[in-house]
């Protein structure tokens, strides 16, 4: 999917676009050029769960910002790109399902509704696609025939690049990684099942670190999210070891399995918690490689996201700015 495109040669030296990611907890957004250069971002409470007119809101508050700095620096803004939640079809630029953590999110005509807001072309896709889109043309997915990217947040999302190609399945529903149904005993000792999402996510692992904590009447006089939860795990933390510990082994089961069906190249971990540090990337390699087979796993890469958060939003830039070029 790397492109030597120079958007700037189309659409004027001046063009850039706004690059959205939308998550569960806040929304992240850009000015970018048309060479990929980040010219502005910031980030906002995404407010998901209050009301979907909340979250509509937030989204063209955060246009309109990035807007006013455009008109400041004396650019031409040519698109919007938006990564959200959810199955995304992008030909009528709506949510289908998926988005559980914004309400009222599915069905929604997203891309009609921003158009006539703001005036721009809008280009709307998964998260996660984006996510691998932006390591692809920019970051450390660059020139790899095969990757999977995995992203850590509210839940797990999930994309597929093939030869530089997204694999989007047949309703656009492919790679939700997230969904992956695992088994175990529930408390009647009846077998059951589960969401990886459910046990491995950056969510999952704040609320463990939080129930061994509370288990010892441990309790945290200010907010419990995965940067204080790394923080405390720095200061020898025995609650963020184990809790740490234990996703590890989970996201370890969840990749060895990825690893033996895609047999990639490379695994891309994305996702504010993939910056935590190398010290979590080597752990989670360590389980992948306890429990993936050994032919599909050879010199299979298992890597940070290079871009870090700025993955999203350079993945949707791009793809809009491909479209409207």
């Amino acid at each position: 999917m790397k492109s030597n495109l120079d958007f700037s040669q189309k659409q004027g030296t001046s063009a850039c676009a706004i690059g959205i990611d939308l998550g569960g907890t806040c929304i992240k957004y850009a000015l970018i050029s048309a060479q990929g250069d980040i010219l502005f971002s910031d980030e906002d409470p995404t407010d998901a769960m209050t009301s979907r007119d909340k979250v509509l809101g937030r989204i063209i508050a955060a246009i309109d910002k990035t807007l006013t700095v455009a008109s400041q620096l004396e650019l031409q803004v040519s698109c919007v790109g938006l990564g959200s939640p959810g199955t995304v079809d992008i030909e009528a630029g709506q949510v289908k399902s998926g988005a559980n953590n914004i309400t009222g999110w599915h069905g929604f005509p997203l891309r009609d509704h921003l158009v006539k807001q703001v005036n721009l072309p809008v280009y709307i896709d998964n998260d996660a696609n984006l996510i691998a889109v932006g390591e692809s043309v920019y970051g450390i997915a660059q020139e790899k025939t095969s990757s999977l990217v995995v992203t850590l947040g509210t839940g797990i999302g999930g994309a597929i690049l093939m030869e530089g190609k997204l694999l989007r399945g047949t309703n656009n529903a492919s790679a939700e990684f997230g969904c992956m149904v695992l088994p175990f005993h529930n408390a009647q000792q009846e077998l059951d099942v589960v969401s990886w999402e459910s046990l491995a996510s950056a969510k999952a692992l704040v609320a463990r670190f939080q129930q061994l904590s509370e288990l010892d009447s441990v309790f945290y006089q200010q907010e419990v999210n995965g940067r204080f939860l790394f923080s405390e795990f720095h200061k020898g933390n025995k609650y963020a070891a184990k809790a740490i510990d234990e996703n590890a082994r989970w996201l370890g089961v969840g990749i060895a399995s990825l690893i033996n069906i895609f047999n990639p190249a490379q695994v891309v971990i994305g996702g504010g918690i993939s910056e935590a540090g190398e010290f979590y990337i080597e752990k989670i390699r360590q389980q992948v490689f306890k429990v993936a087979e050994v032919d599909c796993s050879a010199n299979v890469e298992i890597v940070a996201a290079a871009l870090g958060n700025k993955a999203g939003v350079l993945g949707a830039a791009y793809m809009a700015m491909s479209l409207t070029a």
